[in-house]
């Protein structure tokens, strides 16, 4: 599906057409690569944030957040973060969260350590830590530490 773009916010305009444009990787905006934030509806729901993404230079540099569109249907246009993912230069890198449907509580996130090595934390729906886990090049490495809902390992 199309996506359609918003340079900031709070603007009715949304940025389609000559204004915005894709070139390989590099993400323009009136003919310059783009610096700053940029928010994403879907084609469909115009009126609902779907997404918003930091650019530096054209490329996605920083934080991407996707909303949940159906919980903003359902909620009166509320906000609900789905995931939270990161990149630098374009690449994403190993810090990653994600949140449960039904609220706001983390499911899991990675946190990376260094280039080809991150944290994995999972938790309960409560909140508590369930679970604690290190990954090297996309392989679990190492124990895994379990806990229970009230917090012991």
């Amino acid at each position: 599906m199309k996506k359609l773009l918003r340079v900031n916010l709070d603007d009715e305009d949304l940025v389609n057409g000559p204004d915005y444009k894709q070139t390989g990787t590099i993400t323009l905006y009136k003919g310059k690569p783009f610096t700053g934030i940029c928010y994403s509806n879907d084609e469909d729901l115009p009126h609902i944030l779907e997404n918003e993404t930091e650019f530096v230079n054209g490329l996605r540099h920083g934080k991407s957040i996707d909303y949940d569109v159906l919980y903003a249907l359902n909620h009166k246009k509320k906000r609900k973060i789905k995931y939270i993912e990161e990149y630098r230069n374009d690449e994403e890198t190993n810090n990653f969260m994600s949140y449960y449907e039904n609220s706001q509580n983390i499911e899991y996130e990675d946190l990376e350590i260094c280039e080809n090595s991150y944290l994995r934390k999972r938790y309960y729906q409560n909140g508590q830590l369930e679970e604690e886990s290190y990954y090297e090049n996309s392989r679990l490495h190492g124990q895994r530490k379990f806990y229970h809902q009230n917090g012991q390992i």
